[in-house]
């Protein structure tokens, strides 16, 4: 199965003339659960309140509260996927 951001790569149009390919071990990320990430100063853990004030937008417009709905079951969904045991 691929991922969303897999996608991108894929997908992204080509700037030059080498393609670009993603170095990312994909299965050992998709394997993981939220206690194996790591926050250091390269990747630090976002603060409480970064998101306070922020809107959810679907195609460049404010999202209806349905469209809203529907992303929190697909969040809900994604969180309580099958996993791969390590």
């Amino acid at each position: 199965m691929s991922s969303h951001f897999e996608k991108q790569i894929e997908e992204s149009p080509e700037i030059t003339s080498e393609k670009c390919l993603s170095k990312t071990d994909w299965a050992r990320v998709h394997a993981m659960d939220d206690e194996d990430i790591i926050f250091d100063e390269d990747s630090p853990e976002i603060p409480r309140g970064f998101w306070k004030g922020s809107q959810v937008t679907v195609q460049g417009r404010p999202a209806t509260s349905a469209e809203i709905e529907d992303l929190k079951l697909q969040v809900l969904a994604y969180i309580n996927r099958p996993r791969q045991k390590k």
